[in-house]
């Protein structure tokens, strides 16, 4: 326990302390953990693109027909290619907590358990595009 923390009655400390060492935060009591020590999960997407040359309708002039499809893993695979984050602005108020400077201590008074990465549906999702193009 750190002496300039002071718990509120409410507060649920077997909660917080279980988030703690879940997170991996419990090694860092009594200190600020150090910037970029923790990173969200990866996240892997890959596109296809095909494409057909084709013969124009006159002298020096061509086509081209196409297929893209991004996140073709999310295609073939629903749990491929979902990007999970934190929502903005990338922060989440674990505790509700004041100061008392007569004390020199925090109080912490609520604990709100964290939502965690949520999934991002616009760049978890698929899309086909289907193209021609004509060169004359």
């Amino acid at each position: 326990m750190d002496p300039r923390v002071r718990f509120d009655p409410g507060f649920d400390q077997a909660a917080f302390f279980a988030f703690a060492d879940r997170a991996g935060l419990s090694g860092y009591g009594g200190q600020i953990v150090p910037r970029n020590e923790f990173d969200s999960g990866w996240w892997t997407k890959f596109d296809v693109r095909l494409s057909q040359e084709l013969p124009g309708f006159r002298e020096g002039q061509n086509a081209s027909a196409f297929i893209v499809i991004e996140n073709f893993g999310n295609l073939l695979n629903d749990e491929w290619g979902v990007l999970k984050e934190v929502g903005f602005p990338r922060i989440e108020d674990i505790v509700d907590a004041d100061y008392d400077a007569a004390a020199n201590q925090y109080i912490f008074q609520n604990f709100n358990a964290p939502g965690g990465e949520r999934r991002s549906t616009g760049a978890s999702l698929w899309e086909i595009r289907l193209g021609v193009k004509y060169n004359f």
